[in-house]
């Protein structure tokens, strides 16, 4: 959120507009002391649960020390995808040319 703040600055210094000229996703928009807009979020977003994360992360680590000769384990976590002001529909090829 705080990085994809400052692109948004960057973006408007150069005169483009965030959405429209320039598309910005980021990851984790939702900081408690932080909060992506109000009912349209700012930016585009995509959002996993750190708690959850982490809790597969110990139940991992705690079955590796119950049985360190077990099988390696992944998991792969879904990422919501908050639809927010900072993208737009993708120009097409020829019209940017044209520009």
């Amino acid at each position: 959120m705080i990085s994809g703040m400052g692109v948004r600055r960057a973006i408007e210094s150069v005169g483009l507009v965030l959405g429209q000229d320039v598309s910005v996703i980021i990851h984790d928009d939702d900081l408690s002391y932080m909060k992506n807009g109000e009912d349209v979020p700012i930016f585009t977003a995509t959002r996993s649960s750190v708690r959850e994360a982490g809790r597969l992360a110990a139940e991992m680590l705690l079955a590796l020390i119950a049985d360190p000769s077990a099988a390696p384990q992944h998991r792969l976590m879904e990422a919501e995808l908050i639809i927010g002001q900072s993208t737009g529909r993708a120009l097409d090829h020829r019209q940017r040319r044209k520009g």
